[in-house]
C-alpha cells in the first residue's frame, strides 16, 4: 500500500482504517500514521521565565511539547548568538536540569525541535541570570528589645 500526496497535511497523528475484502469476508484494521514536517515552529519555553534573576547554579528548564517533534536539542549559552555553548544535549523529555552553572552569569537558553525530517537551526531564546551562592554565614542577634 502506498500513501501519497501528503505535502499539505499538518504534522500530527492520524488513524487510518484499512479494509480488506476476500470473497464474503471483510476485515478492517486501523493503523497510526505520523506526519512530520521540516518546517518547525518555535517551542514555547515555560521555565525559568524570561529574564529571571538570582537563580541557583542548578536550573530546571521546561518547555511545552510539540506534535512535530520526536526529540529536542537543549542549548544553553553565555551569548545571544549561541556561539559559546555551555550545554548542547538532546532529550525526548520536556524538561532538563542544568548543573554547575557559574555564579552571577547571564545565560541564554533555547529548545530546538528534532524529527525524522531534520532539526531546527534556530528558535526563540530566553535568558536568565544566576545569583551569588553564599554559604556558612553566621548571623548573631544583639538587639532583643522587642522580644516577648
Amino acid at each position: 500500500m502506498t500513501i501519497s500526496n501528503l505535502q499539505g497535511i499538518a504534522p500530527g497523528n492520524y488513524t487510518i482504517g484499512l479494509k480488506g475484502v476476500r470473497g464474503t469476508d471483510t476485515e478492517i484494521r486501523y493503523v497510526n500514521l505520523k506526519i512530520h514536517s521540516a518546517a518547525f515552529e518555535n517551542i514555547s519555553l515555560i521555565s525559568p521565565a524570561n529574564q529571571s534573576n538570582g537563580l541557583n547554579t542548578t536550573v530546571n528548564l521546561s518547555w511545552n511539547s510539540n506534535i512535530n517533534s520526536e526529540s529536542y536539542r537543549v542549548q544553553v549559552a553565555t551569548d545571544a548568538a549561541f556561539a559559546n555553548l555551555f550545554l548542547n544535549q538532546t532529550t525526548t523529555a520536556t524538561n532538563y536540569t542544568v548543573n554547575n552553572l557559574l555564579q552571577e552569569t547571564n545565560y541564554y537558553w533555547r529548545i530546538l525541535p528534532i524529527n525524522t525530517c531534520g532539526e531546527a537551526i534556530t528558535g526563540t531564546a530566553n535568558t536568565f541570570t544566576t545569583g551569588i551562592l553564599t554559604c556558612n554565614q553566621v548571623f548573631t542577634a544583639t538587639d532583643f528589645t522587642f522580644a516577648t
